[in-house]
C-alpha cells in the first residue's frame, strides 16, 4: 500500500462500479491523497435513464450520495458533472467536438434536472487540509 498523503492528484475512472464496497475504497483515496489534493472520480450513474438499457453486471451510483459520502470524510468544494452521450450525424471530428463540449457544458448547468440523461457522472473533490 501507498504511504499516508501520497498524491496530489488521484483519478478514479470507472472503478467504483466494479467494487462492492465503494466506501472503503473512498476511505482509501482520502488516505494516501495529500492534503489540498484533488480527487476526480468518473463512474456510472445509478439516475440514469440508460440504466434500463445496460445489462452489464456492473454496480450504478447515485452522484449525489458519492458526493455526501465525500463531503462526510471531509472533502471540500465537491463539483458533480454528467458524462452525456450525444448522438452525431457530422462526420467532421472537429465538429463532433465542439457540439459535444458545448452541449456537455450546457446540460451541466442544468444538472439537477438533467441527471437523467448523464450515463456516466464525474465528481471533482479537493481534499481540505
Amino acid at each position: 500500500p501507498f504511504a499516508n498523503d501520497f498524491f496530489n492528484f488521484i483519478i478514479c475512472k470507472e472503478v467504483l462500479q466494479v467494487l462492492s464496497d465503494y466506501q472503503k475504497a473512498l476511505e482509501e483515496l482520502n488516505r494516501v491523497l495529500k492534503k489540498n489534493g484533488i480527487l476526480i472520480i468518473i463512474t456510472l450513474n445509478s439516475l440514469s435513464l440508460s440504466r434500463l438499457f445496460i445489462r452489464e453486471k456492473v454496480i450504478k451510483h447515485n452522484p449525489y450520495i458519492i458526493k455526501r459520502n465525500l463531503e462526510n470524510l471531509g472533502f471540500q468544494d465537491v463539483k458533480i458533472r454528467g458524462i452525456y452521450l450525444l448522438p452525431f450525424t457530422s462526420t467532421n471530428f472537429f465538429a463532433k467536438t465542439i457540439v459535444y463540449f458545448r452541449a456537455n457544458n450546457l446540460l451541466n448547468l442544468l444538472f439537477p434536472i438533467f441527471v437523467f440523461f448523464a450515463h456516466s457522472f464525474y465528481i471533482e473533490a479537493r481534499k481540505a487540509n
